[in-house]
C-alpha cells in the first residue's frame, strides 16, 4: 500500500503572485537551487529544489505540521553518548569535520576510537514511543574509510530491539533489515551525502532509544572487528511520530515544531 504524505510541492514561479495568500508562524527548511539544505524565514513560501538534479525546481513545498524530537540534530558530541549498551561500544565523535549537507563545515565524524571487537555508535535515550505508533528516523550520512550506516533502536537483537536497517553508502542503496521496517530509503545529495530514512511501528517492549552507527559490513545488531580511526560522516538528525519523514527541523537543547503552510 502507497504512503500518501500530507506534504504538497506545486509547480511554482520564483515569486508568489500577490493573489495567493501563505503563512507559516515558523521558519521552515528546503532544498535550494545548489543543492544545499537552507533555512526559509516564517511566512516565507518555499520553493524547492531536486537534491540530485541541481537547479531542477520540484514546486513550492507545503507541508503539515510536525516536530523533530531528536535533540542537538548537528551535534553528536551532546546529548548523544557512546557509552557501552550491551556490546563493547567503540565510538568516538569529532565535531564538524567536513561540509555538510548545508554547505558549512558541521558535520561530524562517527569513528572507532580503538582497532578492537565491538560496535561504532552513537546513542540518543530519553525517546518516548508509543506502542502502535509510526516513527521515522532520517540522517545524513557520508562514506568516510567505512560503507555502511546502521539506525536501530537498540545495540542488539535482543528483547527490546524492534528494527534495525542498514544502508550502504557507497551504493546509494538500503541494505539488509532486521527485527520489522515499515520502510526505509535513500535520498542523494551533492559530495556523495546521502539523506537514510527508515520507519518502524513501535511496541510496547520498543527500547526508547536511536542508534546510529558506522560499519564496514552490512549486517544487523551485531560486532565487527573496527580499526581505529574508520568511520563515516554524520549531520542533521531528525525522528518523527510520522510514517515517512519530511524536511529537516535543526535542533539543540529542545525538540522543535514545524508548523503547517
Amino acid at each position: 500500500m502507497a504512503i500518501v504524505k500530507q506534504t504538497l510541492r506545486l509547480t511554482s514561479t520564483s515569486a508568489k503572485p500577490a493573489e495567493l495568500s501563505f503563512s507559516r508562524s515558523t521558519s521552515a527548511t528546503r532544498v535550494n537551487n545548489i543543492g544545499q539544505v537552507e533555512l526559509v524565514p516564517a511566512n516565507m513560501i518555499r520553493q524547492d529544489f531536486d537534491s540530485v538534479s541541481i537547479g531542477s525546481i520540484l514546486g513550492w513545498l507545503l507541508e503539515e505540521s510536525t516536530s523533530n524530537l531528536c535533540l542537538q540534530s548537528q551535534d553528536l558530541s551532546t546529548t548523544w553518548i557512546t557509552t557501552n549498551a550491551v556490546q563493547s561500544n567503540l565510538a568516538t565523535i569529532t565535531t564538524n569535520t567536513t561540509k555538510s549537507p548545508d554547505g558549512t563545515s558541521n558535520a561530524d565524524t562517527l569513528a572507532a576510537g580503538s582497532s578492537a571487537t565491538g560496535i561504532v555508535a552513537a546513542r540518543q535515550q530519553g525517546f518516548t514511543f508509543s506502542n502502535g505508533t509510526h516513527y521515522t528516523i532520517s540522517v545524513w550520512a557520508k562514506r568516510k574509510e567505512l560503507d555502511y550506516l546502521e539506525i536501530s533502536n537498540k545495540d542488539d537483537s535482543a528483547t527490546g530491539m524492534t528494527f534495525s536497517q542498514v544502508f550502504n553508502l557507497s551504493t546509494g542503496s538500503t541494505g539488509s533489515s532486521g527485527g520489522t521496517v515499515f520502510a526505509s530509503s535513500m535520498r542523494s545529495f551533492p559530495n556523495s551525502w546521502y539523506r537514510c530514512e527508515v520507519t518502524f511501528e513501535a511496541t510496547a517492549s520498543s527500547t526508547a532509544e536511536v542508534f546510529i552507527k558506522a560499519r564496514s559490513d552490512n549486517a544487523n545488531s551485531s560486532t565487527f572487528a573496527a580499526t581505529l580511526g574508520q568511520g563515516i560522516y554524520i549531520w542533521g538528525a531528525q525522528v518523527e511520530a510520522k510514517k515517512y519523514a519530511t524536511s529537516y527541523i535543526p535542533t539543540t537543547t529542545v525538540s522543535v515544531a514545524r508548523a503547517a503552510d
